[in-house]
């Protein structure tokens, strides 16, 4: 999260992973006059100090039901909420997003500050939990039999004409095996990405759970 500059040897530090990512995104601006905004969903689970999943108190739980954020469930994630703002992180949107686990969505911002958001957002949710004795984890599969966790990415470019913006698809498509091995770069990581999740077809579609992308408009 910091960047590193050597004045007399620029080279050292050319595979700097931040470096990287602004001169990318300055040359998408230069050339293409586009800027990106990203939001993240974060899944996490609870565990207690026995690394057991904590299950919701209300039987009725399951995606997106209300049930999954009553009682103290419900004070956790608007404490870790509240965490968000005092740090300048905005949320869109929490949930549960299916039994056992929650879900907070990051607002969209420029890419740069939007990566910091989450890797402090993913601190502040860890650091709330352990107040409160219990763990957050969002690693992708925390238990064997419980469930497992992803961390999603909306991207927007603005100012993008059509043929530019079905270009960046290809291009998306194109690299998507190199991009399945830096964003999900282990074992746990990669075998969520199954028939029925995402890893079935390199395609995109505009509703459809089984392809990777998601075009939601141009």
């Amino acid at each position: 999260m910091s960047f590193v500059d050597q004045k007399d040897a620029k080279t050292r530090f050319d595979k700097c992973p931040r470096m990287l990512l602004v001169q990318a995104l300055e040359r998408l601006r230069k050339e293409w006059g586009a800027n990106v905004l990203i939001g993240f969903e974060i899944e996490f689970v609870l565990l207690d100090g026995s690394n057991n999943v904590i299950e919701p108190l209300d039987r009725l739980n399951g995606y997106s039901r209300p049930a999954g954020l009553r009682g103290e469930t419900l004070d956790l994630v608007e404490e870790i909420v509240d965490a968000l703002e005092q740090s300048s992180i905005k949320t869109h949107h929490f949930h549960a997003e299916v039994q056992d686990q929650l879900e907070i969505a990051l607002a969209p911002e420029p890419a740069l500050e939007a990566i910091d958001s989450l890797v402090l957002a993913q601190e502040a949710i860890r650091g709330v939990c352990i107040r409160r004795d219990i763990k957050a984890t969002m690693t992708p599969k925390p238990t064997l039999s419980g469930p497992s966790s992803g961390l999603h990415l909306h991207l927007s470019l603005d100012r993008l004409e059509h043929t530019s913006a079905d270009n960046f698809l290809a291009g998306v498509l194109n690299h998507i095996g190199s991009l399945c091995a830096f964003g999900m770069a282990n074992y746990d990581g990669y075998v969520r990405s199954t028939g029925d999740a995402a890893g079935a077809w390199i395609r995109f579609g505009t509703d459809n759970r089984d392809f990777p992308v998601r075009k939601i408009d141009d």
